[in-house]
This record gives C-alpha cells, structure tokens and sequence, in this order.
C-alpha cells in the first residue's frame, strides 16, 4: 500500500454483525485477521460488479483477483485454498480522488449487504457522507495535503 491509498475493507453485514455480539464499533487487529469474513457468502456478481467499476487486472490463479493499478485505485479479492474469497479491500488514490468509483464500491457494498471496516478498524455503514468524513482524517489524506509536514511528523517522537 502506498501512503496516498486509502484503504477498506468489505465485510458481509451479518458475519461482522455476528462477530461483534456486543454491538462494539471497533475490531482490534488480531481479531480482525482471525476471521475469513467471505467464507459461504460471496456475491454471484463479484466478478462482473468489480469490473464494472475498474478494469481487470492481474490475477494469481487460485489466489488472488485485482481490478484497478497498483498506484491507484485498486479492488483485491483473495482466494482461500478452496478458491472462495476470503477478504475483499479497496485502495482509494487520493491524491486523484474521484468520487464516482468510491461511490459505485458503496453502492456494490449496499448491494452485497456489506459494512466496511476502515484502515484503523472501525466500522462503517456504505454511505457516501461517512465515507468522505472518515476519508478526509485518513492518513493518505493528510499526506495528500502536505506530504512535507506527514513526513516531518513521522520522524518527530510522539509528544502522547
């Protein structure tokens, strides 16, 4: 992932909703990594909904499906020993956002009845607002609007 990639995660709805019993809006990472959250429930139209959306790219057979670039935006499905997708993430170029793409993923996620899961873990409903909310404190969108100052305050030890 490069700094300017935004990063979620697709997650079926009732496998997050199931996981997290308690309501809590928040995953740590060793949970998060635990769970194949695709295993039994992945879309008829995965294939032809990511392509409507991005031009397919490089694949590895039987492990994993990409549309998109490396550098830009970008859709990974990976593949389980079975073939069946097992995680399902989306890179953001923010440094040339546009919304149309974001908003035809959100609308796959509506469609597919997933939630999306953000690169610090918290749980999101596919809406465009909450999107852009989240998206606009990412750590891709703060170096999008200064890269000098993100890089000077990586080297800076932290103050907390």
């Amino acid at each position: 992932m490069a700094v300017w990639q935004y990063d979620l995660h697709l997650i079926p709805r009732e496998r997050l909703v199931a996981f997290l019993q308690g309501g809590n809006a928040r995953l740590d990472e060793t949970a998060f990594d635990s769970v194949e959250w695709w295993r039994g429930g992945v879309p008829r139209d995965l294939r032809r909904g990511f392509t409507e959306v991005f031009r397919e790219g490089p694949s590895i057979e039987g492990q994993l499906l990409t549309w998109g670039t490396d550098d830009g935006n970008r859709v990974d499905v990976l593949l389980g020993e079975d073939g069946l997708a097992r995680e399902c993430f989306v890179r953001v170029d923010v440094r040339q956002l546009s919304a149309s793409p974001v908003w035809q993923i959100l609308e796959l996620a509506r469609e597919w009845d997933c939630l999306v899961v953000t690169e610090r873990l918290d749980v999101l409903e596919p809406a465009a607002a909450t999107i852009a909310e989240d998206l606009a404190q990412s750590r891709a969108s703060r170096y999008v609007r200064d890269p000098h100052g993100y890089l000077t305050q990586l080297r800076e030890p932290s103050t907390e």
